[in-house]
């Protein structure tokens, strides 16, 4: 698929209709939407890059784009291009081998017009991206009258083209129960399992494979047939899948529980200072025949709040970033907040953003919030606001390596 048709058809959603598309041209266009991996070198490494082709220093390149981000700044030059010359395909192979090229970054901008390079260039370093990308997640629930969050794109196509029916999906997604938090102090488990990063966790079912938040997991439920409800995760090495149920599982082994008071002799004391070393592990709890998930979160993370939007049924969503070299910072997730705390709310009320203005984002000045990545029964695992640091700078800001090393990547 051409650029420019990408563009065109992103113009059009969410009103675009199923005759102005094909199948192939959706599953293509939604499959680079949704690409987590794009450029391989930093927003920094890049800046240089094309100031080095331009002839002048990084900083005199800042002075001239007074302001503008990496992605104005990109865009600026293919100016004079007529475009309409790339697909998506070649955008993504010629950004797989950039980290070795030099002088590539003008040449790439001149094969694109204006309007190709902004989508690609905000593709490319998450720059406002999210807006983009949930236009076609719009459309699709629209077209499907599915507005089930945790059904995936993928699946929400599928249920479009007739490849599976709503009913499939819709049924057990309804009736699926999601591991409860476990926050009894006195009692202990009658069976408990290890697990080392609970983003791994998968739930077993007849003829279907779930990730944690109940989204069927398209990897793994063409390998599952008649089975026993279970819980399926990877092991401490990261080689090997097991599951609490003793039964038959092609991709998994049977594990027996490491402590209870059925069985195991590791009592729930000793066990739980494991967590200690592993702070994306939990343990999967069996009580009176429900499952439960004892976890302790993960460290506090210095962030940047970049924007904010207030969403009736939700509450607020913060988008927050960190740091991609010394200064430049990228988006990184969202964080959502059913109510305010008071010291935010007064510092958004004190940069005049409109904080009741439903579905509207606003760009927050610069602010560093601390948060906390932990999980919770109503909505797994995410982003918690802990306090907010008015004085801090960029530096204070952690980084994108940071960020990774304590979150890694989930299926949630």
């Amino acid at each position: 698929m051409k650029i420019q048709r990408a563009v065109v058809l992103i113009s059009k959603m969410p009103k675009l209709s199923l005759d102005e598309i094909t199948k192939e041209e959706a599953y293509e266009l939604w499959e680079f939407l949704d690409e987590e991996y794009k450029l391989p070198i930093t927003k920094t490494r890049l800046k240089i890059n094309l100031a080095k082709e331009c002839g002048v220093f990084i900083e005199q390149l800042d002075a001239v784009a007074n302001g503008a981000s990496l992605a104005e700044i990109l865009v600026m030059e293919s100016s004079d291009s007529t475009g309409n010359k790339l697909t998506l395909k070649e955008v993504k192979s010629l950004f797989s081998s950039v980290a070795d090229e030099e002088d590539w970054v003008i040449p790439f901008c001149h094969k694109m017009n204006i309007t190709e390079a902004e989508f690609v260039w905000r593709w490319a370093l998450n720059e406002r991206w999210r807006s983009i990308r949930n236009r076609m997640r719009k459309w699709a629930k629209n077209l499907s009258n599915m507005h089930d969050e945790i059904v995936d794109t993928y699946t929400v196509l599928d249920v479009i083209y007739g490849l599976i029916s709503k009913e499939e999906v819709s049924k057990p997604t309804s009736k699926f129960k999601r591991l409860q938090a476990w926050d009894n102090p006195i009692a202990s488990p009658h069976k408990f399992w290890f697990i080392p990063d609970c983003g791994t966790l998968l739930f077993i079912e007849n003829y279907m494979a779930r990730n944690r938040n109940g989204e069927v997991n398209r990897e793994y439920t063409p390998q599952v047939s008649e089975a026993e409800d279970c819980w399926c995760w990877i092991d401490v090495l990261g080689t090997t899948r097991l599951h609490n149920h003793e039964q038959y599982i092609p991709f998994s082994k049977y594990q027996e529980p490491l402590g209870g008071l059925v069985s195991g002799n590791v009592s729930w004391r000793e066990a739980s200072k494991i967590l200690y070393d592993y702070p994306k592990g939990g343990f999967l709890i069996e009580y009176h025949k429900e499952y439960y998930l004892f976890t302790k979160g993960t460290p506090a993370l210095q962030v940047q709040a970049l924007s904010v939007r207030m969403i009736k049924t939700i509450g607020y969503e913060f988008i927050i970033g960190v740091k991609d070299g010394l200064t430049d910072v990228i988006d990184v997730s969202k964080m959502r907040i059913q109510n305010l705390p008071f010291e935010l709310e007064n510092i958004l009320k004190k940069h005049k953003i409109p904080i009741q203005n439903s579905h509207s984002s606003h760009d927050i000045p610069f602010l560093v919030i601390q948060v906390a990545y932990s999980w919770r029964a109503e909505d797994g695992w995410g982003w918690r606001y802990m306090s907010t640091h008015e004085d801090s700078s960029i530096h204070d800001v952690d980084d994108y390596t940071t960020y990774i090393s304590l979150v890694g990547v989930d299926n949630e």
